[in-house]
């Protein structure tokens, strides 16, 4: 009886505890989870620019979502290649964030339409920019800093890891988020090109997987190889 009773206590400890782990993560808490498909909307560097779009998978509290009735997708935009940097098989790029009066942004939209969720997931290969933004602004911010890796050697050909910081400044939900703590998130996770459902007909040439996070404690250096271990 008494074992019994401790396995019970020790289950209700690990049910209460699955919600607050289910929200946070190596290296802090935890806002959102997404993948999709980045392109160079300009083929001739420097002065490259990026942009992105794709499905949400995840978002937590303090966010307010309702994934039955709505999908949830995002947009980057206007990052600017400041040229790269050829180390050790490895291409380096930092890109400017403010680009004359359009400034990099990630933008969140929630669309109870849900046009883009199902296809995606069938190897968007023709799917249409606009079923990613036609929505509403459910969370818009601005990036600070982004910066991507890209390897060029034979056996890791074509992974890359990209890592950035976005202020939230706008949007339907920005009021889920309290005003001291809509700063500093960050923005990463690992890219690949050698796959075969990037919408290439469209210009799209990486495939990415990423979270967004908030740093509990200060940054800790880091580097390439363990940021892509992390997000992998």
């Amino acid at each position: 009886m008494r074992v019994a009773l401790v396995l019970m206590v020790v289950l209700l400890a690990l049910l209460v505890a699955a919600p607050v782990l289910a929200q946070t993560g190596p290296p802090g808490p935890q806002e959102a989870h997404f993948e999709g498909f980045s392109r160079h909307t300009n083929p001739n560097p420097p002065g490259t620019v990026i942009d992105g779009r794709g499905l949400v998978t995840a978002l937590f509290p303090p966010m307010i979502t309702d994934f039955v009735h709505n999908e949830y997708t995002w947009e980057m935009l206007n990052l600017v290649s400041q040229g790269s940097v050829l180390k050790d098989s490895v291409y380096y790029t930092t890109y400017t964030v403010v680009n004359g009066l359009n400034p990099a942004t990630f933008t969140v939209y929630e669309d109870p339409s849900q046009d883009a969720r199902p296809t995606y997931y069938f190897c968007p290969n023709s799917l249409p920019d606009n079923v990613y933004t036609d929505g509403a602004v459910y969370l818009r911010g601005h990036f600070t800093d982004y910066k991507t890796s890209f390897d060029i050697h034979a056996d890791n050909y074509g992974q890359g890891t990209f890592r950035g910081d976005v202020n939230w400044d706008s949007g339907t939900h920005i009021g889920d988020i309290p005003i001291g703590h809509r700063g500093a998130w960050q923005f990463g996770g690992t890219s690949v090109s050698p796959y075969s459902c990037i919408p290439v007909a469209l210009g799209y040439e990486e495939a990415m997987t990423g979270i967004i996070y908030q740093e509990i404690t200060p940054a800790a250096p880091t580097t390439w190889g363990k940021l892509h271990r992390l997000y992998r």
